[in-house]
């Protein structure tokens, strides 16, 4: 597809594969799997308003799943932050970048 969701979809595809494969390779400690269970949560709903309608929306959505998944077998201590806590540390960074409103960055 040469539509910019197209296009954009089969970008974020190949920089998640390279991600996942890139996690497989290290060993992550708590504070390394956590951060990255951060962006991924915040890297989902901009990923999915941006490639909606793109053949590629489930494909990114499923390489987002298998980051976590290998992260979490590639961490020491996989503690996982809650839901909550997430929306809590996304909100407040939107907010600091965007005091005046709460739209998303993408």
């Amino acid at each position: 597809e040469f539509s910019k969701q197209g296009v954009l979809g089969k970008v974020a595809c190949i920089a998640l594969q390279s991600m996942v494969e890139s996690v497989r390779q290290q060993t992550l400690g708590r504070a390394g799997f956590q951060q990255l269970q951060l962006d991924v949560h915040y890297l989902r709903p901009a990923l999915q308003r941006a490639v909606a309608g793109s053949r590629d929306a489930a494909s990114i959505m499923q390489h987002l799943d298998e980051l976590l998944a290998s992260a979490m077998e590639r961490c020491m201590e996989p503690l996982m932050f809650d839901t909550a806590a997430l929306d809590r540390i996304v909100a407040a960074y939107q907010q600091r970048q965007h005091p005046s409103s709460q739209l998303p960055l993408l």
